[in-house]
């Protein structure tokens, strides 16, 4: 496996026990303002996580030199952040 890929995987997972938190903050009927606290820094880890791979993405695509398709991905890409 990639270092980068584990890298990525090793953030999906902490994200998931974030969201498995989160639950049983919800289960041990927390205060509002910790659960959105919570869901709030799950929000920016996905975020992160998706520059990331963006940022690979398109290195990939410019080692490739394909402009047109270049473009075409970054905007779907970005289309879809």
């Amino acid at each position: 496996m990639k270092k980068n890929s584990k890298d990525l995987l090793n953030r999906i997972s902490r994200i998931k026990g974030q969201l498995l938190g989160i639950e049983k903050m919800i289960k041990e009927e927390r205060s509002c303002l910790s659960i959105i606290q919570q869901i709030k820094a799950v929000r920016e880890a996905l975020g992160k996580t998706a520059a990331i791979i963006l940022t690979q993405e398109s290195c990939q695509l410019e080692k490739n030199k394909n402009t047109h398709d270049f473009k075409k991905v970054v905007e779907e890409l970005v289309k879809n952040i």
